[in-house]
């Protein structure tokens, strides 16, 4: 569930925890559940729920540029 940070960073906490929750609900993985609830397409979530990518600080600084158009925390 540490991988909901991804969700919460371009979404907010409110998003974050609904991702949190789905995926105990359903015994899913983040990246599951977000697609589930249509945050992202499955390209964007392959590449932001690497957690490879996100452990490397140069290529998860590069996703979040890649990706924080997404951003929204209305």
């Amino acid at each position: 569930t540490s991988l909901a940070t991804v969700a919460s960073a371009l979404y907010g906490y409110d998003v974050g925890t609904r991702i949190v929750k789905k995926c105990v609900a359903d015994d899913s993985g983040c990246k599951q559940a977000a697609l589930d609830e249509k945050l992202f397409e499955r390209e964007a979530a392959e590449e932001l729920f690497d957690t490879a990518a996100l452990a490397d600080r140069k290529k998860s600084t590069a996703l979040f540029k890649k990706y924080g158009k997404l951003r929204n925390l209305d």
